[in-house]
């Protein structure tokens, strides 16, 4: 980090500091929930705004970005889900749509 005057004091070398980094202009960004409707539009809804002049094309790059990012979250969650499933049907040897084993009966019960 390089300072136009001298370092502040109570600042130290090697110390971390969370800083806010503006590129570019300032102007008010527009921030959409996640979920709900937005996930439902697939960011069409940002895209109309974007095309009426109501958000810059860097807040539509951000609101597309983040619908992506929630789509790769469902997958991993949907993987990781399945992956379970699969194992869990491994060691128990079990059909849980089915709700039965896999095992063939041999007919001998055990004692």
């Amino acid at each position: 980090m390089i300072f136009s005057d001298e370092a502040p004091p109570d600042i130290k070398r090697g110390q971390t500091f969370r800083i806010r980094l503006a590129l570019g202009g300032l102007s008010e960004a527009v921030l959409l929930p996640r979920g709900g409707f937005y996930q439902q539009t697939g960011g069409n809804y940002s895209l109309a705004r974007f095309e009426s002049g109501d958000i810059t094309s860097q807040d539509l790059g951000i609101e597309q970005e983040r619908l992506a990012q929630s789509r790769l979250e469902y997958l991993d969650a949907y993987i990781t889900y399945q992956l379970a499933l699969a194992d869990l049907k491994r060691k128990t040897l079990w059909d849980f749509r089915t709700n039965r084993s896999y095992l063939i009966s041999s007919g001998i019960e055990d004692n």
